[in-house]
């Protein structure tokens, strides 16, 4: 709530920079090479880039309305940014800082990864009860039923699966990547929120 960021040292955890970024910032990705960290703000419909090497904002992106989760691919030279207020995904190119694509991801979206070969984008429609998976190339389109309220999502690396969480549910689904089909669920102690490995 105070439009900012802390950057925090892990060796003695004290905050040593606060970035004023745009209006509530809500989630945050590093570029591969640590050198930016874009922050999602929510409250003014943009990205915030952030220099590392100052700890200061560089440049800010337009997206979509309520921007929230987002996936940076520097292999793919794009950003994914999940834009809940109006059910869509906007692609960023990284080179030009610029919104090169918009697609529709669904009813209430919340998670958004993508595939490891980079040609599939991943969204959970919590307002749908989906797991919806977007083929890059074609905006060919393909789901498989997940209830309720699917959540947070990661793809697992070298595994070819996705683990979904569900915000009603103590557990995650186990989903393969390729065919979408449930092949188990995860029990876990509560809500499943972040995914990270």
């Amino acid at each position: 709530n105070q439009d900012a960021v802390s950057v925090i040292d892990v060796g003695t955890f004290k905050v040593v920079a606060t970035v004023k970024t745009g209006a509530v910032p809500n989630y945050a990705a590093f570029s591969s090479d640590g050198e930016k960290l874009y922050v999602s703000d929510t409250g003014d419909n943009s990205i915030s880039v952030v220099r590392t090497a100052d700890w200061r904002v560089s440049a800010r992106v337009q997206v979509g309305e309520s921007p929230e989760h987002l996936v940076v691919r520097d292999d793919l030279g794009k950003m994914f940014v999940n834009n809940v207020g109006d059910g869509s995904v906007s692609i960023v190119d990284l080179a030009h800082l610029a919104v090169s694509k918009v697609l529709k991801s669904g009813d209430d979206p919340h998670g958004i990864d993508v595939s490891e070969d980079g040609r599939t984008l991943f969204v959970s429609a919590q307002g749908e009860d989906k797991l919806v998976a977007i083929d890059l190339k074609t905006g060919d389109r393909r789901n498989v039923a997940l209830a309720p309220q699917p959540y947070h999502l990661a793809v697992i690396k070298g595994r070819g699966l996705i683990y979904v969480s569900s915000v009603e549910l103590p557990k995650l689904w186990v989903v393969d990547a390729k065919t979408l089909k449930v092949s188990g669920t995860i029990d876990v102690g509560g809500k499943g929120h972040q995914l990270v490995q």
